[in-house]
């Protein structure tokens, strides 16, 4: 299994000076952190040092025997989710040594006759949001049960990206409870672990900027590397 070297900050505030991909952790605020080639992306917040082997594991781990994997780590219970018709939602996941992506799929939960589109996206946006598709697929239709997906080739280096959803419908998807926090809602006590818009379509470079803030649970948006 390999070794991940952790730059350590004992202060409040981002670490400075990370390489693209580095990972550091704040241990005065229970932060975690990866450095982005100019700057510092906060990938996850509060309770991180709980779930940290469970977080640098998760890419390294050995396939299942379905070979499909979340592309975020979490630490809550697997359950379901029925999506909103036509939002868009991104979740964010860091890559933290390359991996070649081969197919991107969700799992219906409940069937609801339309379409669904997965991609992934760069988090080269404003504020280090969504911005270049870099993945993308397409008319995946949620009107039976199981895993919907479509083949994709796109090698991945280490870095921040956003992995992002969009159904026509309103099917009951797998989800996850419990994906890591990466800040607060202002004004409450929820933790963001997503965004979310209502762009018509998940396009390239990403067109409505996604700006609100999502909680609770988020579908599971599936890989094969």
């Amino acid at each position: 299994m390999p070794i991940i070297r952790l730059r350590r900050r004992d202060t409040a505030g981002s670490p400075t000076g990370l390489l693209a991909g580095e990972p550091a952790v704040n241990l005065a605020e229970r932060r975690l952190w990866v450095g982005d080639g100019g700057a510092s992306l906060l990938i996850a917040d509060g309770g991180v040092l709980d779930a940290l082997g469970v977080f640098f594991m998760a890419p390294f781990l050995p396939a299942p025997s379905t070979s499909w994997r979340c592309l975020w780590p979490f630490t809550g219970a697997g359950t379901t989710i029925a999506v909103t018709s036509g939002r868009c939602y991104f979740v964010p996941f860091p890559v933290l040594q390359p991996i070649t992506v081969t197919d991107l799929g969700i799992e219906v939960s409940t069937a609801a006759t339309g379409t669904a589109e997965v991609a992934i996206y760069a988090a080269d946006g404003t504020s280090r949001r969504p911005g270049t598709r870099l993945a993308y697929v397409s008319g995946l239709s949620t009107g039976a049960t199981g895993i919907v997906s479509g083949a994709v080739s796109i090698t991945l280096q280490p870095g921040a990206y956003w992995a992002a959803l969009r159904c026509s419908a309103a099917p009951t998807l797998r989800g996850a409870a419990g994906p890591f926090a990466f800040g607060i809602v202002t004004g409450g006590n929820n933790r963001a672990n997503h965004l979310f818009s209502t762009a018509a379509a998940l396009s390239d470079p990403v067109g409505t900027d996604p700006t609100s803030l999502g909680v609770g649970t988020v579908p599971h948006i599936y890989a094969r590397w």
